[in-house]
């Protein structure tokens, strides 16, 4: 067991907040890696906002971890908030902006690695009908999708949603970001949870 990689990861999760479950890098029964397992609680504050970022500083990085990982990103023309209720994550966009990303509900630092499979769940639901675009990316440069733009179809009622991607070998980032956009929509509220990532090699892959 090397201690050196260890500590870091526990010394970071003394610093995050508590929002929900997170059990990062644990073992499921089919021997996949759980890198994600996200169940939330109440907290007293809202998640943090921030400005459209187009990098990713070391302090912008750091203010993010410590804020917990989970957070809203918004475009000048968007206005919105992020909380957690009843044991759901919330959005709730007052408005947003043409671009499909003007509201970014996002996850980051996501450790994403050469020549794995990943595959993604969560439920969500919200009071009008809406399109999200997920994804998991790199923070700037070529902005590089590892998954693809995945499009999925929110309505009013709780759905389970799903999807699985595989990397490359050039493929590797400590700081990708997992997100969810919300362009040209104004008024709705957006609930999301039960969100879990999990890694395994390629020849698991059945």
């Amino acid at each position: 067991m090397n201690i050196r990689k260890i500590v870091p990861w526990l010394v970071m999760i003394m610093l995050c907040p508590v929002v929900g479950v997170w059990r990062g890098y644990t073992q499921n029964d089919h021997g996949e890696t759980i890198i994600l397992d996200e169940r939330f609680e109440e907290r007293k504050n809202e998640f943090p906002a921030y400005k459209t970022y187009n990098s990713l500083s070391d302090d912008l990085l750091k203010q993010i971890k410590e804020g917990g990982r989970w957070h809203l990103i918004l475009a000048p023309t968007a206005k919105a908030k992020s909380d957690v209720v009843e044991g759901s994550a919330r959005v709730v966009i007052e408005t947003s902006g043409p671009q499909w990303y003007a509201v970014q509900w996002a996850y980051l630092p996501l450790e994403i690695r050469p020549e794995k499979i990943y595959r993604i769940s969560f439920r969500a639901r919200a009071e009008r009908n809406v399109t999200t675009v997920f994804d998991v990316g790199c923070v700037g440069g070529d902005w590089w999708s590892y998954s693809g733009h995945k499009r999925f179809s929110i309505g009013n009622d709780w759905q389970e949603f799903g999807l699985q991607f595989a990397t490359r070998k050039m493929d590797d980032d400590e700081n990708a970001r997992l997100e969810f956009n919300f362009g040209n929509e104004s008024e709705n509220i957006i609930f999301i949870d039960d969100i879990q990532v999990i890694e395994f090699d390629k020849k698991q892959s059945k």
